[in-house]
């Protein structure tokens, strides 16, 4: 598998529960795909900065590729964007 993907991201604004600012390369939140399989990645790529309550292409490095199983993260697969507990936005994976 690559070390990191594409997705098409949605994040929720802060009345909807979101993020309060917005959020640039760098950005290290968990994916969080099917029944709770939480995988740690940064924001390698984006149109920068990604303000709460937009959709953006943003890239993702997977951090632990050699320790970690991403392969739930394949083309067509949808997560949400954690911070700790919160969800803070969802999205898809449109390409490794």
């Amino acid at each position: 598998m690559a070390n990191s993907i594409r997705a098409a991201v949605s994040m929720r604004d802060a009345a909807q529960g979101g993020r309060h600012a917005p959020f640039s390369a760098g950005y290290c939140p968990h994916l969080v795909v099917g029944d709770g399989l939480f995988l740690g990645v940064r924001v390698i790529s984006a149109p920068s900065p990604i303000f709460p309550g937009t959709d953006a292409i943003v890239s993702f490095e997977l951090l632990y590729p050699d320790n970690v199983d991403y392969s739930a993260l394949k083309p067509g697969a949808s997560f949400n964007i954690v911070e700790g507990p919160k969800i803070v936005g969802s999205g898809v994976v449109v390409g490794v």
